[in-house]
């Protein structure tokens, strides 16, 4: 998913409906986002620098939801849908 998915899809939701992420799809559960950053933002605060021909390397614009709280367990079902 890029992050101009992601935007379009939220734009069309409830716009004070709470976001929440369905993580192990094998054995579901629903958690809470805590926040988000990207792996530039990472590597800055680790020191590191990006090396493009490091095999499967994250790019810097890279943006990650940070796991918040697990709150209950999940539905296989959002897998289908994702």
């Amino acid at each position: 998913m890029r992050v101009a998915d992601l935007i379009e899809y939220l734009e069309s939701q409830n716009p004070d409906a709470d976001v929440r992420m369905q993580v192990q799809p094998n054995w579901p559960f629903e958690t809470t986002i805590s926040g988000a950053c990207t792996q530039s933002c990472l590597l800055a605060i680790d020191g590191d620098s990006f090396d493009p021909t490091e095999p499967g390397a994250t790019k810097p614009d890279t943006v990650f939801l940070i796991q918040g709280s697990q709150l209950k367990y999940g539905n296989k079902a959002a897998w289908e849908l994702g």
